[in-house]
Order: C-alpha cells, then sequence, then structure tokens
C-alpha cells in the first residue's frame, strides 16, 4: 500500500522544479498537491499540463491573491473559505509526509497546525537560491552565528534599519499600514478564530525569516542555503543538501546555441534596459569569438517581467544583422530545455543554477555587470559553491573576487530529493 504524500508549494513556479522528482515519487506515494494562485493565469492549462507530466491523487490550487498579487478583504475570506471546504474533501490526518516550502502564509500553517495528525512527518523545502541579505550572509559564512543578526532581517532579504530608511512616502507608509491591517487584524485573527477558534499570529521569527518552528527536515538546494539553514538549525543533521533527478543524456555534440535567462532587467527607462543589453551583446560577441559554431541566442524572460515587450523589441532592434534570436516561453520549465543550449548566462538568480544542475555539459555564466546594481560586489555568494562561471565583463575576464572566498568551500554529500523522501 502507497504512502500518502502532500505536497504544498506557495510559488507554483517552482513546483515544476520538482516535476522530475514527483514522477519517480508516484511510485511509491498517493500524491496531493497544493499550491496558491500566485501567477496562474490559467487554472485548468495547468492542471492538464501536470496531469500529463505524472500522476498524482488531487491538485488543488488556493485562491490567495487577487491579478496584481494583492490581498484583500475578499481574497483573505474566499481562502479560509476554501480550505473549510477543503478539509471536507481531503482526508488530511491520513498524510504520512508533508512537504512544504513555508509555513510562514497563513494557508500552510493552518494546514500544518490545524488539519495534519501529529504522525505526519513535516518536511521543509527551500527551492530557490539565497535570499539572505548578502551583507549577513557573508559574515555567517565567515563563521558567525545567524542568531546574533535574526532580528535585524525582514523576510531574509532586507535589513530592517535600512528597510525603514527607504520608507518615505506618505502614500506608501498608508498602504503599508492598510496591508498589515488586513494581514494581522483580518486574517491572522478576525477570521482565523472565526474558522478555527485560534488566533494565528506570526510567530517570533516569521517577519523576520519566514519560519519561527524548525521542521522535522530541511531540504535544500543551494550550497548557501545549506551553510545559513545549517547554521540555524540546532541540530545540524536535521539539514539535507539536495538536488533534484535530471533526464540530461547530453554527450559532447554541440547544439551552436547559447540562451540569456533575463531575470527582471533593472530600470524602467528604455535607456536604462538597452544599456543593459548592450552588455549582453557585449558578452555574446565575447562567446561567438570563442566559438564559431553558436548560430542563436534564445531568450527566456522571469515570470513576473512586465517590460517584456520593450525587452523584445530592443532586443530585436539590434540584432538585426546577427545571429538568430528567438524567445522562448517562460511557463515552460528551463529542465525541459536546457539540454538544447551549450552555453547559458545572465544576472545572478535561481534559473542559473537550475539550468547546471539540470544539464552535465552545459556551460553557465553570470554577468556582473548585471549583477552588481541589486547585491554589490560580492553578489555572487548568493551562488556560493555552485560551479557557476562568474564572469567580469567589464574587464573581460572571470571576476577575481570570488577566490577571496575559497577558503569557505566544502565538499558537502548531496542526496537525491526523491531518494531522502522514499527512505523516511
Amino acid at each position: 500500500m502507497k504512502k500518502k504524500l502532500l505536497f504544498c508549494i506557495h510559488n507554483y513556479f517552482f513546483l515544476k522544479h520538482y516535476i522530475l522528482d514527483l514522477k519517480e515519487l508516484e511510485k511509491y506515494f498517493e500524491i496531493t498537491i497544493l499550491t496558491s494562485n500566485y501567477l496562474i493565469k490559467d487554472k485548468e492549462i495547468e492542471y492538464e499540463y501536470l496531469k500529463k507530466e505524472f500522476n498524482f491523487k488531487n491538485f488543488f490550487i488556493v485562491p490567495f491573491y487577487k491579478k496584481n498579487l494583492e490581498r484583500s478583504l475578499l481574497t483573505i475570506f474566499q481562502t479560509h473559505l476554501f480550505l473549510s471546504k477543503l478539509k471536507k474533501k481531503v482526508l488530511f490526518k491520513e498524510f504520512d509526509i508533508c512537504v512544504s516550502d513555508s509555513n510562514f502564509f497563513i494557508w500552510m500553517r493552518i494546514i500544518s497546525e490545524k488539519f495534519l495528525s501529529g504522525k505526519c512527518k513535516k518536511i521543509g523545502v527551500t527551492t530557490g537560491s539565497l535570499a539572505l541579505n548578502l551583507s549577513i550572509f557573508k559574515k555567517i559564512l565567515c563563521g558567525e552565528n545567524v542568531k546574533n543578526y535574526v532580528n535585524n532581517l525582514h523576510k531574509l532579504r532586507e535589513v530592517i534599519s535600512e528597510k525603514r530608511k527607504k520608507e518615505k512616502s506618505y502614500f506608501k507608509k498608508f498602504l503599508n499600514i492598510k496591508k498589515k491591517f488586513l494581514e494581522t487584524i483580518i486574517d491572522r485573527y478576525f477570521f482565523s478564530y472565526l474558522f478555527y477558534f485560534k488566533n494565528l499570529k506570526y510567530k517570533k521569527y516569521d517577519l523576520n525569516i519566514m519560519e519561527t518552528d524548525q521542521f522535522d527536515l530541511k531540504i535544500v538546494f543551494h550550497y548557501a542555503n545549506y551553510i545559513f539553514w545549517r547554521n540555524w538549525y540546532d541540530q545540524k543533521k536535521n539539514v539535507i543538501l539536495s538536488y533534484h533527478k535530471s533526464d540530461c543524456k547530453c554527450q559532447n555534440k554541440k547544439k551552436g546555441k547559447i540562451i540569456f535567462l533575463s531575470s527582471l532587467l533593472w530600470g524602467n527607462s528604455e535607456n536604462e534596459i538597452s544599456n543593459q543589453i548592450d552588455r549582453i551583446i557585449n558578452f555574446l560577441n565575447i562567446k561567438t569569438k570563442e566559438d564559431p559554431n553558436i548560430s542563436e541566442l534564445s531568450i527566456r524572460h522571469h515570470p513576473m517581467e512586465n517590460k517584456v515587450e520593450i525587452i523584445n523589441k530592443i532586443f530585436t532592434d539590434k540584432f538585426k544583422d546577427k545571429i538568430r534570436i528567438n524567445f522562448v516561453e517562460n511557463s515552460k520549465p528551463l529542465e525541459k530545455i536546457v539540454c538544447e543550449y551549450d552555453y547559458a548566462f545572465g544576472m545572478i538568480s535561481t534559473a542559473l543554477n537550475d539550468v547546471k544542475k539540470a544539464c552535465n555539459k552545459i556551460e553557465v555564466y553570470c554577468l556582473k555587470s548585471l549583477s552588481t546594481n541589486e547585491l554589490g560586489e560580492d553578489y555572487f555568494l548568493k551562488l556560493f559553491n555552485e560551479d557557476i562561471i562568474f564572469y567580469d565583463d567589464y574587464d573581460k575576464k572571470i571576476d577575481e573576487n570570488v577566490k577571496k572566498f575559497d577558503q569557505y568551500k566544502r565538499e558537502v554529500n548531496q542526496k537525491k530529493f526523491s531518494d531522502v523522501l522514499k527512505n523516511l
């Protein structure tokens, strides 16, 4: 008899990282999937897509956001109403394992604390690359304890004192007050008590690192995240560095193609975007000189990119007399297309590491000129020790700053994600 696996991922696009894993796990588990409506445009299309990829018993989408990815009084009520009805459809007490990428979002917290049995093993996963402020991560990497800094963080990404300095607009302050009122008083007090007779206020570190209660097991897929969470968890053995299943069968055959992974080009003016695209073209010129077999550039945008038309037009205008250019649909998982390319490049992002781990032969470059604007000179720490080539395209050479941190690299025994779950 198969065990029962509940898979809760808030960001639907992160769920797609696990498709090959779930395909392997379907032999051992009866799988139920829960995700939010984050960036989902058509529920039926996504359902049919997943159904073709692997077998699952149930797939549910929690109505969490409005179309603009904000929450309103209505969507908050809809979330609670949906969960109360879902509890009648799904026997949550029978699940043996629950995989979740957070208990921060209230729908995940309700399932974890109110629906699941005490016997269910709760496994936390961190799918994306390091979200932690890099100035803090550098201190942890050098041996300091994260507990010295956790109170100064806001959802890992920003140091609170810096964040407050930026909030000068009265209108923005008003919107933040309104948002906090809905998230706390309405969502976590009023409706939580109405539906579950319990106030589900944020716990001690929820707003700092989006996790207060430790999972039975924490699984991460990036070395930097492993360093952080291993530092945070008291029981070091409870944190595992893992990898996803890959279908790569690449040999040494050249494909003659390179892909640019666009992860939210910064700036809104055409001039700012055009300058970044010039940097992309400069790097492309370097690679085509090194490898004359390159005859096609593909461009894949981040799912949240809202300047696609502007970017595509600038690219098209600048490439009239150059190699072929191809715009790739961003809804298709990178793992499905990565083996078509010899090279991938872009600014610092999870996508770079995704393609590196999905293909045995691809070379992956991170361009310094596109990464330091947001993350500074230590941008590479976000993908530390991941076999990414950090390229200083200003000086046309490998970024020498990376070598300063070579002493902190360690070999870690990585385990395949599906094997970890099978062996629980």
